[in-house]
């Protein structure tokens, strides 16, 4: 079975290097690469978030190691790091999965930084929140400067905020399924109306027990 992190820290160095949307790279990688429900998920909460932070992500690296960095090796690590403090991942599978993936010359000093982050958490945490906000909400500067000239420091949180939330993501019941509205029912999931439609449920993560009963 392909391995979700590989395929996302492969994901990240080919949108480095061209100019393709992410969601375009990850809808070709996916009819390529046939992989499970929830490692498809993974995949794409990965890249995405890695995108989504990366500034933040590169503030974090700087803290940690003095130095340049290879681009392997920086991606390597923020992918690590998007783990250790943007999911419920748990640190030991986010720093020992991460560090399968390093090449025999970075893997000492990606154990080094990763570890030394689980370390130092709070300190890190504490550094993110007191970071410029270009830099806390991974923006550029002009951008966060443009934005606060045009509507002021509190519309511009906002919008920041705004900004980094990931899109919701919605599931329609396969009523034609008889355990369908029990799954929906048994898993507490609410109606949410998507254009015309009623049929559809807001979901942060879709239950694998509807996945694999194909009841959405």
């Amino acid at each position: 079975m392909p391995n979700a992190r590989l395929l996302a820290l492969q994901l990240l160095k080919t949108w480095d290097r061209s100019q393709s949307h992410a969601q375009d790279l990850l809808g070709s990688a996916f009819e390529k690469t046939p992989m499970a429900a929830n490692d498809r998920a993974l995949v794409q909460h990965l890249l995405f978030g890695v995108l989504r932070q990366r500034r933040l992500l590169d503030y974090w690296i700087g803290h940690l190691r003095d130095g340049k960095l290879d681009d392997d090796t920086r991606r390597l690590l923020q992918l690590g790091l998007f783990q250790l403090f943007h999911t419920r991942i748990p640190d030991h599978a986010a720093v020992n999965e991460t560090l399968r993936l390093a090449s025999q010359r970075s893997r000492g000093l990606a154990n080094a930084v990763l570890r030394r982050a689980t370390r130092e958490r709070d300190q890190l945490e504490a550094l993110g929140v007191s970071a410029p906000a270009a830099v806390r909400h991974s923006l550029p500067d002009f951008l966060h400067a443009k934005w606060t000239a045009q509507f002021g420091e509190e519309e511009t949180e906002q919008l920041c905020q705004w900004c980094q939330t990931p899109a919701p993501n919605y599931l329609r019941c396969n009523y034609l399924r008889r355990e369908a509205e029990a799954l929906i029912r048994d898993h507490g999931l609410k109606h949410a109306k998507v254009g015309e439609r009623e049929d559809f449920y807001e979901v942060n993560e879709i239950p694998q027990t509807i996945i694999d009963a194909g009841a959405g």
